[in-house]
């Protein structure tokens, strides 16, 4: 059966003016200095918030009374959700749909990472121009000790169902979206199993799937933390991760849909046979590469059978460590 939320006919968007509400998500677990500073990159915008909820998975901590300081401090209008401990972001982010009212626009920003001053101002003119449903933006992503380690600055223009399948071009940090899609969309998938890898990128896709037109601005407008999250600790289980694509994909409808599924699934195995071969699980590496090039018969495929076939994974790959 199809998660909350799954793609199907979907309802006009009432347009939004760029200048309406702007709605803040904050997800946080007991980084409370951190979500300090998130919470002031929001309030030093230039284009001022309407409110800010502050969804807390069961710190336990001093995380309420950072939130109530930086409220008094003049941070804005700032909701505190403290729901019991999950450890799923998308879950923990839901706890905000029920406080959505009066808001055009939903902006989401993760407790270890914060914005640039400018970022709600810059994306909101490209919103206030029309056509666009969900908008991106580059990201500086720094390393636990604060230098700079790349600087990722996504292509523009229309990110299609089929090109979001190839790749995922947005952060989560850097995503704002229309609060009647954010609604209708059921928010992020809370299955358990859809944590570290998986409940945003699901998101986007429903979003396309059902008619959302999606871009990005390649301005780096968001300072992402690299390495602190769940994604780095389990962004390679490729059990956990072939189950989110099974959720992913299932709910894609039609035959209109399948290039996007294949392609999906096509870059799950061609990676998971790179990893298993740097393990040196040689059967399990030409098993997934097979699979790859049955699902989505591209370059990606057949470089991975070669590297099979070779034995070990292209110089460079990021699983030759």
């Amino acid at each position: 059966m199809a998660h909350a939320g799954a793609p199907g006919r979907m309802t006009a968007l009432t347009p939004a003016p760029a200048g309406g509400a702007v709605g803040v998500i904050i997800g946080t677990y007991q980084r409370p200095a951190m979500l300090r500073a998130a919470i002031a990159s929001v309030a030093a915008q230039t284009h001022p918030v309407a409110r800010i909820i502050v969804c807390d998975d069961g710190s336990g901590d001093e995380t309420g009374q950072v939130v109530a300081e930086c409220a008094k401090q003049g941070a804005g209008p700032v909701v505190w959700l403290a729901g019991a401990h999950t450890g799923h972001p998308g879950r923990n982010r839901n706890q905000a749909l029920g406080h959505l009212d009066g808001l055009d626009w939903v902006a989401f920003l993760d407790d270890d990472d914060t914005w640039e001053r400018d970022k709600l101002a810059r994306q909101l003119a490209r919103l206030d121009e029309g056509g666009v449903d969900l908008l991106g933006c580059g990201v500086t992503a720094i390393g636990p000790d604060g230098a700079v380690r790349r600087v990722y600055r996504p292509a523009t223009g229309e990110v299609t169902l089929v090109s979001l399948a190839t790749v995922n071009p947005f952060a989560t940090s850097g995503v704002i979206l229309r609060r009647q899609l954010f609604s209708e969309l059921g928010g992020f998938d809370g299955h358990p199993r859809m944590v570290g890898w998986g409940d945003d990128y699901d998101l986007w896709i429903r979003a396309a799937a059902r008619g959302a037109r999606l871009e990005n601005l390649a301005d780096p407008l968001v300072v992402y933390r690299e390495g602190q999250g769940i994604m780095a600790a389990v962004g390679r289980d490729w059990d956990q991760r072939a189950f989110s694509l099974a959720r992913m994909t299932q709910g894609l409808p039609g035959h209109a849909y399948a290039a996007a599924r294949r392609v999906l699934w096509g870059r799950h195995h061609a990676a998971a046979a790179e990893a298993a071969l740097a393990h040196r699980h040689r059967l399990a590496a030409w098993r997934h590469a097979l699979q790859a090039a049955a699902f989505f018969p591209s370059r990606t495929a057949w470089a991975t059978l070669a590297h099979v076939g070779r034995g070990r994974p292209p110089k460079g790959s990021r699983f030759n460590n």
